[in-house]
């Protein structure tokens, strides 16, 4: 064979790398997952560099355009629920400040183990609140200060499952005034001790918000508004 005057043909050492004719990688998104963007150009990519004599069969085809259809509708769904959450939570947000404001001035009864004895009343005749959820037995009621202190208790005698108000009683002489915290066991016959469940009550004098809810101020003691099981006038 002549070669034509002025033409060179040149053959690529071996091992040379060539025109890239692969596809292009796919980005992922910032999660690291593939959204339905990229899943597209990976389609599309895909049916510019397939083989023309071996192409993609139309099976294959629509089994991955159908990947495709549930991926964008799966997507759409998920916003669609975030943005149905986050307004949810802002209405239930709402709710509980309006509601919180309206303890203002009242009395509220909460979820807790709190007591103040502010020293102008006798504080063995300051109530208390607790809820057996167990078999009946004696109870003993038990005062500790902030420390964790035990400072005064007294038997409470027989007492059945349920509601209870106790009086402070003779746990409570001597006591100066301050913060303490109470506890109710109830040991039933056959030996079992119940943890009554206590509650705090105390008159709200603000409201405060906070990234975990509203919260109730009354005096030295903070009461979230989540734990309240009662609001009296």
């Amino acid at each position: 064979m002549t070669a034509v005057a002025g033409t060179s043909t040149t053959t690529p050492p071996v091992g040379a790398a060539g025109p890239s004719t692969g596809a292009a990688s796919t980005p992922l998104n910032k999660k690291g997952a593939m959204d339905k963007s990229a899943f597209l150009r990976l389609l599309v990519t895909q049916m510019k560099h397939q083989d023309p004599l071996n192409p993609t069969g139309n099976e294959q085809m629509a089994a991955q355009l159908a990947q495709f259809s549930s991926l964008e509708q799966l997507q759409d769904m998920n916003a669609t629920l975030t943005a149905q959450a986050s307004g949810n939570a802002a209405i239930i947000a709402s709710i509980q400040a309006s509601a919180a404001l309206g303890t203002l001035g009242k009395t509220v009864v909460a979820a807790g183990d709190a007591i103040v004895l502010d020293g102008t009343i006798d504080p063995s005749t300051v109530q208390v609140n607790a809820s057996v959820n167990g078999a009946s037995g004696v109870g003993v009621l038990t005062i500790t200060d902030d420390a964790g202190h035990a400072v005064g208790s007294r038997s409470l005698g027989n007492v059945n499952a349920g509601p209870l108000t106790i009086s402070l009683g003779a746990a409570a002489t001597g006591l100066p005034a301050g913060n303490y915290h109470f506890a109710v066991d109830v040991t039933s016959a056959a030996g079992t001790i119940t943890h009554a469940t206590t509650y705090t009550t105390g008159r709200v004098d603000s409201v405060q918000s906070t990234p975990a809810g509203p919260v109730l101020i009354s005096g030295p003691i903070v009461i979230p508004f989540s734990s309240v099981v009662e609001i009296k006038n």
